[in-house]
């Protein structure tokens, strides 16, 4: 049979009026996220990085026997290409995928914010812990109203563990082990201060309840909110991605049209091998199989994935 992996290209142009202290943004044309699935029944691959080829998707490797998705163009905002082959698992092929460079990136620096105001934000952190003996978590909300630090520094420091968190609004950052500089994510994340409309690569609604599948400190996570509710909640486990591919997998597959194409086209051969089973000649099964894969595979090669209608600010608080 045939299993596919699929990657997702971000691209953004950077945003240099939020970050005017920082000067180093200007030699930055854009920045670029890779996100790799697989999945083979209760094994799941989800890999997220800085993408060491810019502009472009991966090479597959030739001596796998890789048939990809046809992409005519790249654009700003979330590209698409599935990755399939009959002698692979969907496991390998996304494995396979992974550039050795890539690796040692960490996917979240610079995504929102810049290291200097990062680092501006952690010494006021530390010096409040000193002033409090490191009795409390500071208060995230009166680190945000000092000016010094914004809601996207604090998960940003989260993510590398350089600090720990804690309160209501804990699951908006990483759960790390506990160090000196902890905070207590004491009020709801505002998305218009950490992100920009074209990191939302879908959306959908379920029984009053609208979701979003949004590329998140780099990662490609699934939130929702109830209807005439501001605040927008994670699905998937931040700081634990590499749990979530199967989940988002199913996401992608359910709530978009991206793989709807290609789904038909390998439950088609499904249908076709279970057909070629009622063959008596020897050897039938084999050469009808051999044919109907080498077919499919050049389907797949001529296929141009749908690209996601763009999404709105309005669209996101319709209901509000």
């Amino acid at each position: 049979m045939v299993s596919c992996a699929y990657v997702f290209l971000f691209m953004q142009m950077p945003d240099l009026k939020n970050d005017p202290i920082d000067r180093s943004k200007l030699t930055q044309t854009h920045l670029e996220r890779l996100l790799i699935l697989g999945s083979d029944q209760s094994r799941s691959f989800y890999g997220a990085y800085k993408n060491p080829t810019p502009g472009m998707f991966p090479v597959a490797n030739s001596q796998l026997h890789i048939t990809t998705t046809l992409n005519k163009n790249i654009y700003m905002g979330t590209n698409f290409k599935a990755y399939c082959s009959a002698s692979n698992s969907a496991l390998e092929i996304a494995k396979s995928l992974v550039h050795s460079e890539s690796m040692k990136t960490i996917s979240h620096q610079n995504f929102i914010s810049t290291n200097t105001r990062d680092q501006n934000c952690l010494k006021q952190i530390k010096q409040l812990s000193i002033q409090g003996h490191n009795s409390e978590p500071i208060s995230a909300a009166s680190l945000v109203s000092s000016g010094v630090c914004t809601n996207g520094n604090i998960i940003n420091l989260a993510y590398r563990s350089l600090i720990s968190v804690s309160g209501t609004f804990h699951q908006f950052a990483p759960s790390k082990p506990r160090v000196n500089q902890q905070v207590n994510m004491d009020q709801a994340i505002d998305f218009k201060e950490i992100m920009r409309i074209e990191q939302v690569y879908a959306i959908w609604t379920e029984r009053n309840t609208k979701y979003i599948l949004v590329w998140y400190f780099g990662y490609l996570h699934v939130f929702k909110r109830q209807f005439n509710n501001t605040v927008w909640l994670p699905v998937t486990k931040i700081g634990e991605e590499k749990n979530n591919g199967a989940i988002i997998e199913n996401y992608i597959r359910r709530h978009t049209n991206v793989l709807k194409t290609l789904d038909g086209q390998i439950r088609s051969l499904g249908l076709k091998f279970k057909i070629s089973k009622i063959c008596n000649t020897p050897g039938c099964y084999n050469d009808k199989m051999k044919k109907t894969i080498g077919d499919l595979m050049v389907q797949i090669g001529s296929t141009e994935p749908v690209r996601n209608v763009p999404i709105t600010w309005a669209e996101l608080n319709s209901d509000l």
